[in-house]
C-alpha cells in the first residue's frame, strides 16, 4: 500500500513539474513580448470601458506587438489601422491625425482601442466588433442582414472571407489565453507565482526522498 501511495505521489510530483514548465515557457515567450505595452493597453482598455486581454488579443493576431507592422492592405502599427480609419477616429476625438504617428505604439492604441469601442456599441456584440474590426463594418452589416451570420458561433463559418473567420477564432483564442496570464505572466515580469510554485514543488520533493 505505501508502494502505491509512493507511486501516486511521485506521479503528481511530475504532473505539477511538468505544469510548472508550461508555465515557464509560456511566460518566457509572451511576456518578454506583450510587457512593453501593458501599461498602454490598461490605459486606453479602461478609457474605452474594454476588456485588456480582448485589446491584447487584437494586437497580438494584428501585429504580433510590432509597432511598425505595415500589412498588405497598407494597415499601419501595432493594431493595423488603416489611415482613413485612423483620420476618422482623430476626427471624433478631435485630435490632431499625423499619419506618420500610426507607428508609435501609443497613437496607435489610442485610435484602435477607440474604433474597436465603436464597432462594439454600434453592433452590441465582442464577437460582431472582432469580426468588424477584420472584415469591415458595412460587410459585417451585409452579412448580418443577409442571414448569413446570426449571434449563434456556429454561424461564423459562413463568413465568406477566410481570413476573416480565423482572425475572429485567433482573436478570441489569445484572449482566453490572456484571461489566464495576463496577471501572473505579462503583468509581472519576475513571475513571482513561477518562484513560489517552484519553491513549493522543491520543498515537495525533499520531502518525498526522505520518507
Amino acid at each position: 500500500m505505501k508502494v502505491v501511495i509512493k507511486l501516486l505521489v511521485f506521479f503528481l510530483i511530475v504532473f505539477i513539474i511538468v505544469c510548472s514548465m508550461v508555465f515557464a515557457f509560456v511566460y518566457a515567450t509572451l511576456g518578454n513580448t506583450e510587457q512593453p505595452y501593458v501599461e498602454l493597453i490598461e490605459k486606453y482598455a479602461k478609457e474605452n470601458d474594454l476588456e485588456p486581454t480582448l485589446v491584447a488579443g487584437i494586437i497580438r493576431t494584428e501585429s504580433n506587438f510590432k509597432p511598425e507592422a505595415v500589412s498588405n492592405a497598407d494597415a499601419v502599427g501595432i493594431m493595423q489601422l488603416l489611415p482613413e480609419t485612423a483620420k476618422w477616429v482623430a476626427e471624433q476625438k478631435d485630435i490632431e491625425f499625423d499619419e506618420t504617428k500610426l507607428v508609435d505604439a501609443e497613437y496607435n492604441i489610442q485610435m484602435g482601442t477607440y474604433y474597436l469601442k465603436y464597432l462594439f456599441d454600434h453592433f452590441g456584440s465582442m464577437d460582431y466588433a472582432i469580426i468588424a474590426y477584420n472584415g469591415g463594418l458595412g460587410n459585417l452589416q451585409k452579412w448580418i442582414d443577409g442571414g448569413i451570420i446570426t449571434n449563434d458561433q456556429e454561424s461564423y463559418d459562413n463568413i465568406p472571407f477566410s481570413e476573416t473567420k480565423n482572425y475572429i477564432e485567433r482573436v478570441k483564442d489569445y484572449k482566453e489565453l490572456y484571461d489566464v496570464l495576463w496577471e501572473p505572466v505579462v503583468k509581472d515580469t519576475q513571475s513571482s507565482q513561477f518562484v513560489r510554485t517552484y519553491n513549493t514543488i522543491k520543498e515537495i520533493i525533499k520531502s518525498y526522498f526522505n520518507n
